[in-house]
């Protein structure tokens, strides 16, 4: 499943103070727009296995600090607390596509644990979350203004379809159309 990506279909809501560990009050996003790529099929892997989940998914607050989606052949949760920050994407116990977990809270940027294809169904790839309010996140307003945009209502940021260990995130403004796609490589 992937989402719309018209920007006036978002209305950049915010669900109720359910996680002030890692947002201003009033200010912590109803939704994440989650970002994969570069997970690929393990040695474990067969024909009855789905795809791996690569692409654009849009998860929704699930619980204090958590965000979530189900889908047929996905299940998709990112956690965050005063201890770690966890995303995993799995289906049943056995299924794993994705898992990584850092001591650290509220962080949005994961590589995939799994990363060896021996021994996995689904290995590597990397995982980036982000926040219709990142768009307008003061590095992100820096960099329009320093690229002559300025943001707006209808300004928007998410993940782009990239190849790793590149991540490519596409700043968006409503009004006259403007699209701008930003290539990040993390080597």
């Amino acid at each position: 499943m992937s989402f719309d990506t018209d920007p006036a279909l978002y209305d950049f809501a915010v669900a109720p103070d359910i996680c002030n560990l890692c947002f201003v009050i009033d200010k912590t996003p109803e939704t994440f727009f989650l970002g994969l790529t570069g997970i690929l099929r393990g040695d474990l892997w067969t024909g009855a296995d789905p795809p791996p989940p690569n692409g654009t998914w849009e998860i929704t607050a699930s619980g204090v600090c958590g965000w979530s989606l189900s889908e047929t052949l996905y299940d998709f949760a990112y956690d965050t607390n005063i201890l770690f920050s966890q995303l995993n994407i799995f289906k049943g116990a056995v299924t794993f596509f994705f898992s990584e977990i850092f001591a650290v809270a509220c962080v949005r940027q994961f590589s995939n644990a799994l990363a060896v294809p021996a021994g996995n169904k689904y290995y590597g790839g990397d995982a980036q979350i982000l926040s219709p309010l990142d768009s307008g996140s003061d590095n992100n307003i820096e960099l329009m203004g320093l690229l002559n945009i300025l943001p707006e209502s209808l300004t928007f940021c998410k993940p782009s379809a990239s190849t790793p260990p590149v991540i490519v995130n596409r700043y968006s403004r409503g009004s006259d159309a403007t699209n701008i796609h930003i290539k990040f490589d993390l080597t």
